[in-house]
């Protein structure tokens, strides 16, 4: 490869004639220059090149971590989903037996209630009359007591 040394140190032979010696060494210094400014920005490409590459690298490996993990996230959320449905249905299926159980419990009650409001009504019907008739009794003695 040509390096800019070689463009500065190259000699050429004279002729008679020929180009102006300084004039070609000013002109080879100043391509050797223009050539050492491109050679350092090929190189910082290079490295700027292989910078990038390495983080492409990362964030494809990055990509495909999350890749997988969002697939194994899915994966747990459907299985989650399976098994609550799963324990749903066995918690329904205890909690209907039991619900109907304390249903008719709550009937039974229910009607043992109503059977004892309606003997307690008649009992105290009874005793309403009892009362009157006690009352009319006593109202009648006093009424022949007074008369």
């Amino acid at each position: 490869m040509l390096t800019p040394r070689d463009i500065q140190e190259r000699e050429f032979s004279k002729a008679f004639r020929g180009y102006h010696p300084q004039a070609v060494r000013g002109f080879l210094e100043g391509v050797a220059g223009a050539y050492r400014q491109l050679l350092e920005e090929n190189y910082q490409l290079k490295e700027t090149l292989k910078d990038l590459a390495f983080e492409l690298r990362c964030f494809r490996h990055l990509d495909e971590s999350l890749n997988n993990t969002l697939e194994v996230a899915r994966a747990s959320v459907s299985q989650v989903t399976e098994v609550a449905h799963q324990e749903a249905g066995l918690i329904l299926g205890k909690a209907r037996p039991q619900a109907e159980a304390e249903r008719s419990e709550g009937t039974r009650v229910a009607g043992k209630i109503e059977s004892e409001a309606a003997r307690m009504e008649v009992s105290a019907s009874q005793f309403r009359r009892r009362v009157r008739d006690d009352l009319m009794r006593v109202l009648s003695a006093l009424e022949k007591v007074k008369a």
